[in-house]
């Protein structure tokens, strides 16, 4: 199951009147929501700001503090929003473990599938977290700074990406942690565990090199639910 847990600006922002999609859940703190505590949902808290009169959304992963800025969606059309997330997750996550060698081009399509076929029940809810809150925060405190240098927005999903690198390779902690630790490498932990692991055979992998290059693009989302 995916979760978007929306801020109240942000539900305000995605909503439309006509066809609402944000409800307010009977459980009131993701931390206490059952899916949450047992891993079964992947739980993100959707914020959006404005830079340089420009909405920006913010979507941080719950448990690793992960962050996805995208620029550019359209208030009112949370599907659009959706398919637009997702296909940035699945192809961000797919590069962090290519890079990691943890997958290879070959597996793709089956990671966008089951993917897919693990979280096709989206869930949104309008409730907050102030830890991950604060450091969405801090996210936008980057961006925002990150615009007086650059002069300019991350333009496109590759320099949004490029952004996000930067940012979720700053050290976080959360309450309960004794150490520090990399957004990156949590997030990158939790999706091979939910959503490779099961598919790719570690043997496979042996003896490829390590300055493979990128594929250009793993996989877009609207494509594969054609074929379902």
């Amino acid at each position: 199951m995916l979760v978007f847990n929306c801020t109240k600006a942000f539900a305000t922002f995605i909503d439309n009147s006509k066809e609402p999609v944000v409800v307010t859940p009977s459980i009131k703190k993701i931390a206490e929501d059952p899916s949450f505590i047992d891993g079964t949902s992947m739980q993100w808290l959707v914020h959006v700001v404005t830079v340089k009169r420009t909405r920006c959304v913010i979507a941080m992963h719950a448990g690793s503090r992960y962050a996805i800025v995208m620029t550019g969606v359209k208030k009112g059309d949370f599907a659009a929003f959706a398919d637009a997330f997702c296909n940035r997750l699945i192809n961000e996550m797919f590069f962090l473990c290519f890079e990691a060698g943890r997958v290879g081009e070959e597996h793709a399509s089956l990671v966008a599938e089951n993917f897919v076929d693990k979280h096709l029940d989206v869930q949104v809810y309008q409730r907050g977290d102030r830890s991950v809150q604060a450091h969405i925060s801090d996210v936008a405190w980057y961006l925002e700074e990150e615009v007086k240098a650059m002069g300019d927005l991350p333009e496109g999903d590759d320099e949004a990406f490029e952004f996000g690198r930067h940012v979720n390779a700053v050290l976080r902690k959360t309450k309960g942690d004794t150490d520090y630790f990399y957004p990156f490498e949590v997030m990158q932990q939790v999706w091979f565990e939910d959503v490779c692991a099961e598919i790719v055979d570690p043997e496979s992998l042996d003896g490829l090199s390590d300055d493979r290059e990128l594929p250009d693009n793993v996989v877009c989302l609207a494509d594969y639910r054609k074929t379902r």
